[in-house]
């Protein structure tokens, strides 16, 4: 694999950059913190997902400051084929990759998603791009740390070659082995149980059959109860009917003959008193005559009563126009007549200029408000900027002003956005700590689980259940206890982790609670101060406009100041009301003489009809009349009792008539019902015997039922207990072959184990030929490296020994030159070893920790490496400028405000700066 270019945005201290790469020896060199390790890590994350800014490799930490997302694009080719690989990255949601292959009609997506990306890398490159980082890149500080750090080998190798999986897999069949036994034996167990219960099968049938037949048999004997039953059933029914009849007829003949009884008493009553109608109608007819004769009396005293009130009426009005002359004579016409007029005119003009004052006052006392209202905003916007300034002091050590308050709220929020993450990322460790506990725990448990089974006196092996001798005892024995402990230094050491990150995490949450709580407080600080802000505004621009209006109104205010005093001075004169009091007279004189015409008028005409009528009754004096209407009133009341009494009499004579014919109705009906009722009782008689034989039949069926529902539950136990059995005979069968199907996997997963076995299995098998194949593959590339060797031996470690003319010699005794060569041909070799082969190599400040002699070594080592080890493309990051000299191709770094670009310079060639 040949990488070809890297675009980054936003990646650590890179903000766009652009970086071509080609064959040969690629050296990109800068000051420490420039960002070179940045254009590695940037690679790395784009094909592995690894970078060495995180020891998980999280994305976050890849995201340059104050940016949401990062985006890198890495080209590379493989043979002749060319490829490009896009990743974006971002804070708050998942990211994306996609993989492109290169061709000349353009680009064509063969992958996306990062699993479907890391499937087809591996298949490109012909290795995991999980061990892929491993073995293309030398982190700064690790050019020799496989060939001296024994456990980083190791692990190194188990993981390409899987041999911890295949650890794991041998502990975790052990687990299911048991499961599975422990399974099997309850089938066993329970089909046990099944087969001792199937033998009662045929009795229960038996018994079942016993009850059908007797069930069978009271069936027939129900049948023909029921029907002689439905016979009697059938006449007692028509019994019990006819007595509900018999019943009701007895009542209703009651009832009737009761009220015959009263209808009879109630006609007689009437009869009596219609006796009088003849008498009453003719006293009726006499009064009413009279009545006419003496109404023209009654009319005559009332025209006396009137003439009397009119009398006293026109001696009052009279009286009061003598009055209304006399005080009309007082009053001086025209004077009031001038000085109303000029009471007027003032007034009008005072009501007319009234709104124009009322505006003026509304205005000085709102300008006057407004003012006030200045000075109070201006003094709380000075306040809340003291308080601000105090609160950001004690936390913060800054100063602000009204101008800078939005913007130091701002830095907050920033804050408080930074601390919010910090404690995300805690809370995210100690899930995963919390995780991996849990597993340490039940790991711990299996383990005692597995002591204290090969502890007990049987001394009985807790996988296979076989017993042990004492060598193999005592070995599973130290290798049980060795791994507790290895587990329960692990679990120590994770719970002190958690205890440290959970320490770390409440520091963080009080100090993101303390800067919340200082941001809300300030938050409301900002917010009242934009208040205060925007309502002084409001009020200045508001005292602008109306100032203009109240110089306008106060020369209009004078006008009318001039005319109320007018108005007030003529009030206190009483004008208006010496005016209104002529007006007043003037009009109540008018009115009395006009009401007093009247009155003598209509007198006259009531004195001409009441002499008429006096002549026409011969009456001389007006005290003759009062005994005429005397007469007249008792003779109307009279009248009113004869007429109440004839209307009652009239309405008796209708009820006397309606009763009548009820009476023949309730005789007729009466005849009807008791001639029905002999009738009913008659056939009562005849049917009385049917009540006893029904009682007597139901009672024997009762019987029977009663019997049948008991056979009947009792069959239907039997069979629900015949249909369990089979039931369970079909469990049973199932069972046996579940149980069997159970045994052969346990035989299968023992044998799987045992291929897992890490002496007698698969790995021991896997370590040998790794170590034959990396001992040929080093043979051939250090051949080819300027070493004197004439042969190399692997441990089983892996740890290399080299056999020279002079003896062996290990690594500890090997130049710096000679060790930093066999580390890279170690690494080539491992890659082949692991499937494919590395056309391109990383190293990560490779000169670190050595002196000038070994650089010096490590210079010519790489001049060498792209020639003769086969190597195609060799990057170099460090900050040594002697380094340079072994390059094809020399990227400079440099970092200028706080923001990375790289300058490319080929050998002999000028720079050019990107």
């Amino acid at each position: 694999m040949i990488i070809e270019s890297i675009e980054m945005e936003n990646v650590l201290s890179h903000r766009r950059t652009a970086l071509k790469l080609r064959p040969g020896v690629t050296v990109i060199v800068g000051p420490n913190g420039s960002g070179k390790t940045s254009i590695i890590d940037a690679i790395t994350y784009a094909l592995f997902s690894t970078h060495s800014r995180d020891p998980h490799s999280r994305r976050e930490a890849i995201i340059r400051q104050g940016s949401s997302f990062a985006r890198i694009s890495v080209a590379f080719s493989v043979g002749s084929t060319r490829y490009l690989i896009v990743k974006s990255v971002y804070k708050n949601q998942t990211g994306d990759v996609k993989l492109y292959r290169a061709g000349n009609g353009g680009s064509t997506l063969i992958a996306s998603g990062a699993r479907s990306v890391e499937a087809e890398l591996r298949s490109i490159i012909g290795v995991d791009p999980k061990i892929a980082d491993k073995l293309y890149v030398t982190r700064q500080g690790e050019v020799e740390r496989l060939l001296l750090d024994r456990e980083a080998r190791l692990k190194l190798f188990n993981t390409i070659f899987k041999l911890e999986s295949m650890k794991k897999a041998y502990e975790r069949l052990h687990i299911v082995i048991s499961k599975l036994q422990l399974k099997m034996q309850l089938l066993s167990k329970r089909l046990d149980e099944l087969e001792r219960d199937l033998r009662d099968l045929e009795l229960v049938r038996t018994k079942y059959k016993e009850t059908l037949d007797e069930l069978n048999r009271l069936a027939a004997q129900e049948q023909d109860l029921e029907g002689e039953l439905q016979r009697v059933e059938a006449e007692y029914r028509r019994l019990r009917e006819l007595r509900e009849v018999q019943k009701e007829l007895q009542a209703e003949v009651s009832k009737l003959a009761s009220s015959f009884e009263l209808l009879q008493d109630e006609l007689r009553r009437l009869e009596k008193g219609l006796m009088e109608k003849p008498k009453v109608e003719r006293e009726l007819s006499e009064l009413e005559e009279r009545i006419q004769a003496l109404s023209k009396a009654q009319e005559l005293h009332e025209l006396y009563r009137k003439l009397q009130e009119m009398d006293k009426d026109l001696a009052r009005k009279e009286e009061e126009l003598a009055k209304v002359e006399e005080k009309l004579g007082t009053l001086q016409e025209a004077e009031s007549l001038y000085l109303y007029l000029k009471y007027k005119e003032a007034l009008g003009r005072v009501e007319e200029l009234e709104p124009l004052y009322r505006r003026y006052l509304e205005l000085k006392a709102k300008m006057e408000r407004l003012e006030q209202e200045e000075l109070a905003h201006e003094k709380r916007i000075s306040n809340l900027v003291n308080a601000a300034s105090k609160l950001l002091k004690e936390v913060l050590q800054a100063d602000v002003s009204a101008e800078t308050l939005d913007s130091a709220y701002a830095y907050l929020e920033s804050l408080l956005s930074k601390l919010e993450a910090q404690v995300e990322r805690y809370d995210a460790k100690l899930r995963t700590l919390e995780s991996k506990i849990g597993e340490e725990k039940r790991a711990l448990k299996d383990l005692e689980d597995s002591l204290e089974k090969i502890t007990s006196a049987e001394r009985i092996c807790p996988l296979c259940r076989r017993p042990l001798d004492d060598t193999e005892w005592h070995s599973l024995l130290m290798t049980l206890r060795r791994e507790k402990r290895d587990h329960e230094k692990e679990l120590r050491r994770l719970e002190a982790e958690r205890e440290q990150v959970r320490r770390e995490r409440e520091n963080a949450r009080q100090q993101y609670e303390k800067l919340s709580a200082l941001a809300r407080e300030f938050k409301g600080i900002v917010e009242t101060a934009r208040y205060h802000k925007s309502r002084l505004e409001e009020v200045k621009k508001e005292r602008q406009r109306l100032s203009q209006e109240y110089v306008e109104l106060s020369v209009k205010v004078q006008d009318y100041i001039s005319a109320k005093r007018v108005v007030d001075e003529l009030r206190r004169q009483r004008v208006e009301e010496r005016y209104a009091e002529y007006l007043q007279l003037t009009a109540a004189r008018r009115r009395l003489v006009e009401e007093i015409n009247a009155l003598r008028t209509q007198a006259a005409q009531l004195r001409d009809r009441a002499a008429s009528i006096a002549e026409a009754l011969g009456i001389a004096r007006p005290e003759d009349v009062e005994v005429l209407v005397e007469e007249h009133k008792a003779a109307t009341e009279r009248v009113g009792m004869l007429r109440e009494k004839l209307r009652r009499l009239e309405a008796d004579e209708a009820r006397a008539a309606e009763l009548r014919s009820r009476l023949r109705e309730v005789e007729a009906q009466l005849s009807e019902k008791r001639a029905a009722l002999s009738r009913v009782t008659e056939e009562v008689n005849a049917l009385s015997g049917s009540e006893k034989a029904f009682i007597e039949l139901s009672s024997r069926l009762s019987g029977i039922r009663a019997r049948r529902s008991e056979l009947q539950k009792l069959a239907e136990e039997y069979q629900r207990r015949i249909k369990d059995l089979e039931a369970r005979k079909k469990e049973a069968t199932e069972l046996k072959s579940k149980v069997q199907r159970l045994e052969r996997a346990v035989n299968a997963l023992k044998k799987m184990r045992e291929a897992f076995h890490e002496v007698r299995g698969i790995p021991s098998i896997i370590r040998r030929n790794a170590r034959e194949m990396l001992e040929d593959a080093l043979r051939e590339i250090l051949s080819r490296f300027n070493i004197e060797f004439t042969d190399v031996k692997l441990d089983d470690s892996y740890g290399v020994t080299l056999v020279t003319r002079t003896g062996e010699r290990s690594v500890a005794s090997l130049s710096g030159g000679e060790r930093v060569a066999l580390a890279i041909a170690y690494r080539l070799a491992l890659a082949r070893v692991a499937g494919g082969r590395i056309g391109t190599m990383i190293l990560d400040e490779p000169t670190v920790h050595l002196d000038e002699e070994r650089r010096r070594e490590l210079i010519d080592l790489i001049r060498y490496s792209t020639s003769g080890t086969g190597l195609q493309q060799l990057i170099v990051v460090t900050h040594d400028r002697e380094v340079e000299e072994a390059g094809d191709v020399i990227v400079e770094v440099y970092k200028e405000g706080g923001v990375s670009s790289v300058r490319v310079r080929e050998v002999g060639v000028e720079d050019v700066a990107l």
